[in-house]
């Protein structure tokens, strides 16, 4: 399932998923890119967070790189990128019977604005809304437990629910927000869960 995620958004971005995903942005060539490296700017959830907390810095970068009739192109391109900030929470502690169904309640924040003409891809030929998944599995297994596809508007709520494992245990599941679009932008959380075997009546 990631691995097919992931190839939609080399599809969309026209990029490798082992390519800089500064890349996507507009006029960043591989010296552009090179010279952010250097300013220990290396992904574009980096320069999202440099957009928002240090605006003026960012733009003195961009200045001095990319040539002053393309800078408000790279500006508001960056001003639409999705920023999300995601939380989440378990109708259950984290110790739980062997076979219980849980529910994973997530909370989504966009904090960026959205675009109105949809994502920026401009080696896609067609015009494409923001798609996101929500994807929950045992990375030790390779096994998925549950999925759901979204759309985001400001905030955003959804749930997964899963059946815990049936052999006692510890457990560490992988919590995934992943876009259909964006390479680099995609969130991983780890949530721990300890199966205790049911006490038997006596």
């Amino acid at each position: 399932t990631l691995n097919t995620i992931n190839l939609m958004q080399m599809i969309m971005q026209g990029h490798w998923l082992t390519d800089s995903s500064l890349l996507t942005l507009p006029y960043f060539t591989k010296r552009v890119v090179k010279r952010f490296n250097q300013e220990g700017i290396n992904s574009l959830p980096e320069i999202l967070e440099l957009y928002l907390s240090d605006n003026k810095r960012l733009r003195t970068l961009l200045t001095k790189l990319i040539p002053d009739q393309f800078l408000d192109k790279v500006i508001s391109t960056i001003s639409i990128l999705p920023v999300i900030n995601t939380s989440y929470s378990m109708n259950v502690g984290n110790t739980v019977d062997p076979g219980q169904e849980v529910e994973l309640k997530i909370n989504l924040l966009r904090i960026s604005k959205e675009s109105p003409s949809g994502i920026y891809a401009p080696k896609f030929p067609k015009k494409k809304e923001e798609g996101w998944w929500v994807i929950l599995g045992d990375p030790k297994t390779a096994e998925l437990l549950a999925l759901r596809r979204l759309s985001l508007g400001k905030r955003t709520t959804t749930s997964l629910t899963f059946d815990t494992p049936e052999e006692p245990g510890d457990y560490m599941f992988s919590l995934y927000l992943m876009s259909d679009s964006y390479l680099g932008l995609d969130q991983q959380y780890e949530i721990k869960l300890t199966v205790e075997e049911r006490q038997k009546d006596v």
